[in-house]
Formats: C-alpha cells, sequence, structure tokens
C-alpha cells in the first residue's frame, strides 16, 4: 500500500466522485482525512505556528495563499 504522498494535483469529470473512491481508496488503500478548516483560519494556524502566508489575489474571486512546510516546500491552498 502507499506510505505517502510527497504532490497530488488530480482532474476528474463532474460525477466521478465513485470511481474516485474505488481507485484511491479501495485499490491504493488511501483514507480519506477530515477537511481543513475554512482558508482564513487555516492561515492564521499557520501564520500562529510560525509559518508565514502569501495571499494571491490574481485569481480573484477565489481565493488562495501560498505557504512553506517544515522543509521549505511551497505549498498553494486555494479555494474551489
Amino acid at each position: 500500500m502507499v506510505d505517502g504522498l510527497d504532490h497530488v494535483r488530480l482532474a476528474m469529470p463532474r460525477g466521478g466522485e465513485e470511481r474516485a473512491w474505488a481507485y484511491f481508496g479501495g485499490l491504493l488503500g488511501l483514507v480519506e482525512l477530515e477537511k481543513p478548516a475554512a482558508l482564513d483560519g487555516l492561515a492564521r494556524r499557520l501564520g500562529e505556528g510560525g509559518y508565514a502566508v502569501q495571499w494571491d489575489g490574481a485569481l480573484s474571486p477565489r481565493r488562495r495563499f501560498y505557504g512553506e512546510d517544515p522543509f521549505g516546500n511551497r505549498i498553494e491552498f486555494i479555494e474551489p
């Protein structure tokens, strides 16, 4: 089974959830994690934890910010 993932970016057509569950949950054995708090709450938690966030309004009205993990990897956080 999969021990962990470094980076994932997925695209699927509407209505593909059942097939996605069968593949990622069934075949790969991945488990669903609780979705993080709303974007503002997540940014606040990161800041309180000592991790800077950089907001980017280029996709307005969609909101997004960037941050880094403890190893310097850049992570994009974006609202649907």
